[in-house]
């Protein structure tokens, strides 16, 4: 309830000698307050659909963390996971900013947060380093993103005309301009087809808002394997995304 929800709120925005998120989820699982299943939610009592983040779904995720060394932990909303595993030493493998994956101020304080915890840390990018240290004042170590070149690399094409994309449902990966640009390329080159690489629902998603006037072919490889051969037979990636931490697909296209 929105009372409730305040109280919580307060009680766990007073606690900055440990992480909040910690302290919420231990709050949680401790029973300190009833009815709630939720650990994270939006910043605003009057949002018709805030986004939450059940304690339950972070205590399995911990508890199916098998036995190990090093602990990795990639997204902001997995590493309160990672921390009540136990298990292994805590690392956080930054790829991209979270902060600017979330709308709402509290999520944005809740993956700002995760930069912040007292654990090793790497990053894929430099930009990354400098825009998390600025921010945080810690600066994470980076390691540079790769590609096995014994699996990627060039061949000659054989198809011609064909173009690919990867589609995805975030607003971010700006998956629609794939469909604009293709549009506009298929009255020059009528028959431009696109290699897709994707799921047939999210597809099914995007061609609601623009309808393709070419050739479509979805692929969901399994493997590198079934990968490379995708880029093998492109004569062209088209890639989107508004931003990355480090997009590997141009890399691997390469």
């Amino acid at each position: 309830n929105l009372g409730g929800k305040g109280i919580a709120r307060q009680d766990v925005m007073g606690a900055p000698d440990v992480g909040w998120t910690d302290k919420c989820a231990k709050d949680v699982s401790n029973g300190l307050y009833r009815n709630v299943d939720a650990c994270l939610s939006a910043n605003s009592d009057k949002s018709n659909s805030f986004n939450k983040f059940s304690f339950d779904i972070t205590k399995h995720l911990a508890n199916t963390i098998p036995d190990c060394d090093i602990n990795v932990g990639t997204f902001c909303l997995t590493m309160p996971a990672v921390f009540m595993s136990g298990k292994g030493v805590p690392f956080h493998y930054v790829q991209g900013y979270d902060p600017w994956v979330f709308k709402w101020g509290l999520e944005k304080k809740i993956a700002l947060d995760a930069f912040k915890q007292p654990i090793g840390r790497s990053v894929v990018s430099t930009w990354l380093q400098k825009l998390i240290s600025k921010e945080t004042g810690i600066t994470p170590f980076y390691i540079g993103n790769g590609v096995n070149r014994k699996t990627f690399y060039a061949v000659e094409k054989v198809e011609r005309n064909v173009v690919m994309a990867m589609l995805r449902g975030h607003s971010r990966k700006r998956s629609l301009d794939v469909f604009k640009v293709l549009n506009n390329v298929k009255q020059k080159i009528p028959d431009i087809k696109l290699l897709a690489i994707g799921d047939q629902s999210t597809l099914n998603e995007l061609t609601k808002s623009v309808k393709p006037k070419f050739n479509i072919e979805l692929i969901n490889p399994k493997n590198e394997k079934e990968l490379v051969e995708v880029y093998s037979r492109a004569n062209l990636l088209l890639f989107t995304p508004k931003i990355e931490g480090f997009g590997l697909p141009p890399l691997e296209a390469m």
